[in-house]
């Protein structure tokens, strides 16, 4: 009994290990109880002496076919996440048991000694899930070239085989446990410089695609601007010509208020063009919020920055407001006719910090469906979206900023504030 339930704890940490290394949590579902009896059921014939004793490590092949059903059918990811998860779980045990045995191996406890191992494996995996993402290293398996693959793969089978021995005498030599050691540092090392080369890779894409949209917003401000300069010499003519239309002074007042009010309405962001900080900003949100004014969304703004020093960069702020600005359009537009539809930006720089607030009118959302707008793949427009806010986090995350949602009543109508 002692034996199947340390076989059990060895189990648990290899599911979370394993969940790890394809980017999500464990969680209790059909797939991972089924998971657990079928090794449970194994194990106990074991100790009956129905099967032979090496069967336990047929059990990780039971993990692989869950790995299929609990991932999708992705049957080389699900093999390559099997073998690391099996490499990086037995390293711990092997780090762990000389200490282990130097501390109380002289009791002669073997039980108690694989339980300690476990629970110092248990506690390990949870802080490397905190510190490290081990996903970033199932996909420099997946990525990287074949020769680079080749080699991995030899030297993997060959600690498969140092394990294999470890694992059924439950015991390590001095050798073993130092290549134990520096195969883990170079786990750690690998993932560490895979993660920073694929942030850095994101970094410059995300770069690339906001220069591409700063072009796109800058020839659309040059088109508006010889627009503008068409339209100045049609107004001028329109103004003077009233005089000669209106049949006394009070008209003719009246008729010139009006259509300076429909120049001031049609020039509206003008303001934020002569508003002085970061040009590629400015531009961007010009031509987000000449966007949103198209699909007859009304905008209202405040923007007082600087250069926008920021770890997120310009580039970073920009995709997070292009994100948020354009959920908001698309909230408002989807509410029923009588509700408003107005967006509110408010961006501002101090010495402290850059805070960015997007407004929109709709309907107030419950604690639970706001904290759900953050999790991957979750959106309240459909499926195959909700990638947006995730990337926020994410761009927030990895800059030390902080991103939330709340409601807010304003002159009787609801507004969702990010």
């Amino acid at each position: 009994m002692v034996r199947v339930l340390l076989e059990l704890l060895e189990l648990v940490y290899v599911l979370i290990c394993v969940h790890q290394l394809y980017g999500k949590k464990l969680r209790v579902d059909l797939h991972s109880v089924v998971f657990i009896l079928f090794a449970s059921i194994v194990l106990d014939a074991v100790n009956r002496g129905m099967l032979p004793r090496s069967s336990p490590m047929f059990l990780y092949a039971g993990l692989y076919i869950y790995c299929i059903f609990e991932f999708g059918r992705y049957f080389a990811k699900a093999l390559v996440n099997c073998i690391l998860c099996i490499m990086i779980m037995s390293v711990f045990q092997l780090i762990f048991y000389f200490p282990t045995f130097m501390l109380i191996g002289e009791l002669g406890n073997m039980s108690l000694e694989r339980f300690v191992i476990h629970i110092c494996c248990l506690v390990a995996i949870i802080l490397l899930s905190k510190t490290v993402d081990l996903c970033t290293l199932s996909e420099y398996f997946l990525k990287r070239e074949v020769a680079l693959r080749v080699v991995s793969f030899i030297t993997l089978v060959f600690f498969g085989i140092v394990l294999y021995q470890f694992k059924n005498l439950w015991t390590v030599s001095t050798g073993n446990y130092a290549f134990a050691i520096i195969f883990l540092v170079m786990i750690y090392v690998v993932v560490f410089q895979w993660q920073k080369a694929r942030s850095e890779a994101e970094q410059r894409t995300a770069e690339l695609k906001m220069q591409e949209l700063c072009n796109s917003s800058f020839a659309e401000l040059i088109a508006q601007v010889r627009m503008r300069q068409h339209d100045f010499n049609n107004h001028l003519n329109a103004i003077l010509s009233m005089q000669y239309t209106s049949s006394s002074l009070e008209e003719l007042k009246e008729k010139q208020n009006a259509y300076c009010e429909y120049i001031c309405d049609e020039n509206k962001f003008n303001r934020l063009l002569s508003s002085e900080g970061n040009l590629s900003m400015i531009g961007f949100l010009y031509s987000k919020f000449m966007e949103a004014d198209k699909q007859g969304i009304s905008v209202e703004y405040e923007v007082q920055i600087g250069t926008l020093k920021s770890p997120a960069g310009v580039y970073g702020l920009m995709e997070a407001a292009g994100i948020l600005i354009d959920n908001a359009a698309e909230a408002v537009l989807s509410q029923e006719e009588e509700t408003e539809k107005l967006i509110r930006c408010c961006l501002k720089e101090t010495e402290e910090k850059i805070s960015l607030q997007i407004w929109n009118a709709g309907r107030r959302y419950s604690q639970d469906e706001m904290e759900r707008f953050f999790r991957r793949g979750y959106s309240t427009k459909g499926s195959g979206r909700g990638l947006g806010l995730e990337n926020v986090k994410r761009i927030m995350e990895r800059s030390r900023g902080e991103i939330s949602v709340e409601n807010r009543e304003y002159y009787g109508c609801n507004y969702l504030i990010f």
